[in-house]
């Protein structure tokens, strides 16, 4: 109940994105980012600006969503246990963290 799924079901399978629903996406990249968990809460191409993600915009997605939006990305060499250590770190920093 904490994040809203904005990935398609047939969208790439390296790729993941999710909008959060009680938090700010800028400060859980940047608890995560403290704990070497990489994530992104702009596209790759939009890294260096401070943007609204235009594509869940044009997705139908509301300011909001697109606002508070994370990217996860996959390799070929990401491991289950590199999963569960990301959804270990991001039950713990939406615990941690008050909400917005």
């Amino acid at each position: 109940d904490a994040v809203r799924l904005n990935s398609p079901n047939d969208g790439s399978a390296f790729l993941l994105n999710f909008s959060l629903i009680h938090h700010k996406a800028s400060v859980i990249e940047e608890y995560l980012s403290e704990k070497e968990i990489y994530v992104s809460s702009v596209s790759a191409c939009s890294s260096h600006q401070k943007v609204i993600s235009y594509v869940l915009l044009a997705m139908g997605k509301s300011e909001e969503d697109a606002e508070n939006s994370i990217r996860i990305s996959f390799g070929y060499d990401t491991t289950e246990e590199d999963v569960d250590t990301f959804i270990n770190a991001f039950k713990n920093a939406l615990t941690e963290i008050r909400r917005r």
